[in-house]
């Protein structure tokens, strides 16, 4: 149709332009809606108004047998990219004025039509779902989901396919017909999983802004679990920062007294557990939820330290959300008070997954920024509590400790950032964890630490490590030990007992899993067998 211009169509009969826009309608749609944002002139005038046309023609529409039904041209003007939002509004109205129903896509008979909200959002058309939303009958709640299902299944609705009016039949929540908000949070996942244009990510977000700017928080159709605030849910789930941010800031700008207010308020430690475990990493809303405290006083935490499933630092990291769990974490070292700052700290310590004591991806880094947290807020507290979060971090310790080769890069780096102590060099021995043992020494080494005489707590006393180790049967630490200069001589007889190769089950305890051939090990066992001649009972 290139080369077409408003004197094509100049003294064309009214009829014959009629047959013009039908024919182009059923063969190319999508090239007839080019034609009308070209030429406004020709198409929507007093005389022509295809817009008007369209719409009535959509209302009285009744196919025949296996005729197919053209598409609105509503929906076809919402989806041209050249069309002003002057050319839009006039199928809009045209719309709206044919029926009431049919500016919410739905016509008689229910038809396989995107609502017009639903194109708006899906497109990001800020412009036209304003208008849509200043439009008298207008309804959000209008269902919609381009899959279709066996209507004979319960589990979804029978008019799945099909704009239809809310509720879906039966009410299921698992029903895949969704409303302009779900419709707008699905579309936006959708692009941000595409990695397609940024402006169309901020125009969606945009455009759930002005649907939480018209209240819809919650779907009074919906039978879902905490059906409170579950589109503000849906939208963290999605990544949609802007407008989560914006409906909570409008819900907190209501008056003290006011229900909704209050309900967010309550419910707003779920809405950070939501936001950290489920919404994107590093996301905006939980930035924006914690920053509540400074700005309006309310806290998203719970009353008191918390472990699984509330603590929110604790969910992000059981979904892999570690720079989520890196911002909260530094946030409960910033609360009120030093001491209420270590006990959330310490019990978010004792809620670390054992995934995150490894050295998996991005793991290392929530290692690194803890233990900096941690040693700052140790400067700074009275003794009960600089007790108590030491007790934590060494139980953590422990922890990655016993992860062995799973953490060996978190385990270096502990003991070179001055985890090094006898209580440390203790859980390397127990664990067998050879790189802390090596590491542990190495930094006794450096400070000047005489192996001879330093301790390791066992069953209420000190003793050398060496002993230590002998008394639980530890033989690779035994002969780390004793090729760092550990002095046998020193150890008590009672120790060597245990060692006594004339016990039958020594090499079980010392080997469950078989001897280990190779590697000098043969000669290294024979030296422990050596020294355990030389202390005869």
């Amino acid at each position: 149709m290139d080369g077409l211009n408003d004197a094509t169509f100049v003294g064309l009969p009214a009829d014959e332009l009629l047959r013009f826009c039908q024919d182009t309608a059923t063969k190319d749609p999508r090239s007839l809606m080019k034609l009308v944002v070209a030429h406004p002139n020709v198409f929507l005038t007093e005389t022509f108004n295809l817009a008007e046309l369209d719409a009535q023609h959509q209302v009285r529409e009744q196919p025949v047998g296996d005729t197919p039904r053209t598409t609105p041209l509503i929906n076809l003007a919402i989806e041209e990219e050249t069309a002003s939002i002057e050319v839009v509004r006039q199928f809009l109205n045209a719309t709206a004025g044919a029926s009431s129903e049919a500016i919410n896509g739905i016509y008689p008979g229910l038809r396989a039509v995107e609502p017009p909200m639903h194109t708006a959002v899906r497109l990001g058309r800020v412009d036209v779902l304003t208008e849509l939303l200043s439009m008298p009958n207008i309804n959000p709640w209008v269902k919609y989901t381009a899959e279709t299902h066996p209507s004979t299944s319960p589990k979804y609705c029978v008019h799945g396919g099909l704009s239809h009016p809310p509720p879906c039949t039966p009410n299921e929540h698992s029903t895949a017909c969704q409303n302009v908000f779900e419709y707008a949070a699905e579309q936006f996942s959708e692009v941000s999983n595409s990695q397609r244009r940024n402006s169309l990510l901020r125009n969606i977000d945009t455009c759930a802004t002005l649907l939480f700017d018209r209240g819809l928080f919650t779907d009074p159709f919906s039978t879902a679990t905490n059906n409170d605030y579950n589109l503000i849910f849906m939208a963290i789930r999605a990544g949609m920062d802007q407008s989560v941010s914006h409906a909570l800031n409008a819900a907190l700008s209501l008056e003290p007294g006011d229900v909704q207010r209050q309900r967010i308020v309550n419910g707003m430690p779920q809405l950070l557990r939501i936001a950290a475990a489920e919404g994107p990493d590093h996301n905006e809303v939980v930035r924006h939820i914690l920053s509540l405290r400074d700005i309006v006083g309310i806290t998203a935490l719970p009353e008191h330290p918390v472990l699984l499933p509330e603590n929110p630092c604790a969910a992000a990291l059981v979904n892999g959300k570690i720079q989520t769990a890196i911002n909260i974490l530094k946030h409960l070292a910033t609360i009120t008070s030093e001491d209420e700052a270590a006990a959330w700290v310490a019990m978010t310590l004792d809620s670390a997954t054992e995934e995150s004591l490894t050295d998996q991806p991005g793991f290392h880094r929530y290692c690194t920024e803890q233990w900096q947290i941690v040693r700052t807020l140790l400067g700074k507290l009275g003794e009960h509590d600089r007790i108590n979060l030491e007790d934590a971090w060494m139980r953590y310790v422990r922890r990655v400790f016993q992860k062995y080769q799973e953490s060996s890069q978190n385990t270096t780096y502990l003991i070179q950032n001055g985890n090094d102590s006898g209580v440390c060099m203790q859980a390397a021995i127990q664990y067998r964890n050879d790189v802390a043992v090596s590491e542990i020494l190495k930094m006794w080494r450096a400070k000047g630490i005489d192996i001879n005489q330093a301790k390791v707590p066992m069953l209420g006393k000190q003793v050398l490590p060496l002993e230590y180790a002998i008394w639980d049967l530890a033989f690779h630490a035994i002969i780390m030990l004793l090729n760092e200069g550990a002095d046998e001589n020193l150890v008590t007889k009672e120790a060597w007992r245990i060692m006594t190769l004339v016990q039958p089950d020594f090499l079980p305890k010392c080997f469950p899993d078989g001897f280990p051939m190779g590697d000098g090990a043969m000669e290294e066992f024979r030296l422990v067998q050596e020294i355990c001649q030389r202390h005869p009972l």
